[in-house]
């Protein structure tokens, strides 16, 4: 599977919230962090993504956590390892028209 940049990822979102406000009048998403390996840094994307939003409201964020059944033993060597944390979360954000 292709990576795709966060720009590109954000100008797609984008497209698909400006449709999905002219038909509907709450919208939801779950998405967990991201990391960006070229900078080495976790991007909070429940944020960004909030950011087309521009005339609606926040009407909930709810931090969704996965078991910790969930991390494989790879994943947590591979955060020993490196000393990162493993993001065991995701945010659920739903937007409301004003």
């Amino acid at each position: 599977m292709a990576e795709m940049s966060i720009d590109r990822f954000m100008e797609s979102w984008a497209a698909v919230v400006k449709a999905a406000m002219k038909r509907t009048e709450r919208i939801a998403y779950i998405v967990s962090p991201a990391e960006v390996k070229e900078e080495g840094n976790v991007v909070d994307l429940a944020v960004m993504m909030a950011g087309v939003f521009k005339d609606w409201r926040v009407e909930r964020r709810v931090i969704v956590p996965y078991n910790t059944q969930q991390a494989t033993g790879q994943q947590v060597e591979w955060a020993r390892k490196e000393r990162k944390m493993l993001k065991l979360y995701r945010d659920l954000v739903v937007f409301g028209a004003s």
